[in-house]
């Protein structure tokens, strides 16, 4: 019995030395500690509804600028198209009527005035050859008579010559007018049927199967929409990432005193090699939150102890790490044999 309680007495002490020594060494300026490797993932997406028609890739492929990743087709072209091409007949046949109406109006036109001018030379036809008649029966009538009367018939015949030359004068510019109605009347249709052609024409070339391909080397992340689906507009059809991580997100013990700087050199070494000292790469910080957050349960060594930091986010540069990669984050190019027994403790926590 005395034995276990000496023995609980030493385990209070020892923890209380290990809290002591945490707490003056958390008074130090941060020299190490732990984060994530990162990549923002490019979204590829549409601002119309779109068909998966074809998928080359899988979640997890490497690809290469320039490879073909996906072939969609829009999703609402045909209908589209349908609704031109019913607007374009509509118009074609506005404009066929009118050009009938107009056809119509002229032909008329055109008749009577042959009908008039054809009744205006028959009456001067019979009025001329009342006049013959008149001369040869001059013998037997008097002089006179006949000699006014053939002076009223050339009058009437001299009417009618002015009537019949006013009629055609009258069917010209009438005639001139429906022409020229007929010529410039089916502009503005023309116009909007031309217009509505150039529409139908992108619509057909939107229509065409679209390709997507990859915009530089990277990863295939994630896949929303398998092939032969529909997405609506706006919606993220997949997601792909660089090869390799370009960030490491870090965090610093919330007692630990910050003295990192933005633009600061910082070294940066796979956690799974922490004691090889030659895979490490040269990073820059980036940014250091203002505010506190929790620490990531993968960076906790014990995941029901909360702990709380700030936030570092560091640029890589190109290196074999893979995307969420546990890592120790040093201001100094330092092995682990070079750590002093209370960074080691620390570093065995997970704190450093």
């Amino acid at each position: 019995m005395r034995k276990g309680k000496i023995f609980l007495l030493l385990s209070w002490l020892s923890a209380v030395g290990i809290l002591i020594v945490l707490t003056i060494y958390n008074k130090d300026n941060v020299d190490r500690f732990l984060g994530l490797t990162s990549s923002k993932e490019t979204p590829v997406t549409f601002p119309y509804p779109v068909y998966m028609k074809k998928l080359y890739v899988e979640v997890g492929d490497r690809v290469k600028k320039g490879d073909l990743l996906a072939e969609i087709v829009r999703a609402n072209v045909t209908t589209q198209s349908n609704l031109i091409n019913y607007k374009i007949d509509a118009l074609e046949a506005k404009k066929l009527q009118d050009s009938q109406k107009l056809q119509v109006k002229l032909d008329e036109l055109v008749m009577n005035q042959k009908l008039q001018t054809a009744k205006i030379d028959s009456d001067i036809k019979e009025y001329r050859l009342k006049m013959v008649k008149n001369k040869e029966a001059e013998v037997s009538i008097s002089g006179i008579t006949i000699h006014m009367d053939n002076r009223n018939l050339q009058l009437k015949i001299k009417a009618l010559n002015e009537k019949k030359k006013l009629s055609n004068e009258k069917f010209l510019l009438r005639q001139a007018s429906i022409e020229n109605e007929l010529s410039k009347g089916g502009v503005p249709l023309e116009a909007g049927i031309k217009g509505l052609d150039a529409k139908k024409s992108l619509s057909l070339e939107k229509e065409k199967e679209l390709k997507i391909f990859a915009s530089f080397d990277g990863e295939i992340s994630e896949i929303d929409y398998p092939k032969n689906s529909y997405a609506k507009s706006y919606t993220t059809l997949m997601k792909m990432h660089p090869v390799y991580p370009k960030y490491v997100t870090g965090f610093i013990h919330e007692d630990i005193e910050n003295s990192l700087k933005i633009g600061q050199e910082i070294y940066v070494e796979p956690l799974s090699k922490l004691y090889n000292s030659e895979m490490v790469f040269k990073g820059k910080v980036l940014s250091i939150s203002s505010r506190i957050e929790g620490f990531p349960i993968r960076l906790k060594k014990y995941k029901i102890v909360p702990l709380w930091g700030y936030k570092v986010l560091i640029e890589l540069p190109e290196n074999s790490l893979k995307l969420g990669q546990k890592v120790a984050v040093s201001t100094e190019n330092n092995s682990n044999e070079n750590l002093s027994n209370v960074e080691k403790v620390l570093r065995f926590l997970k704190l450093k």
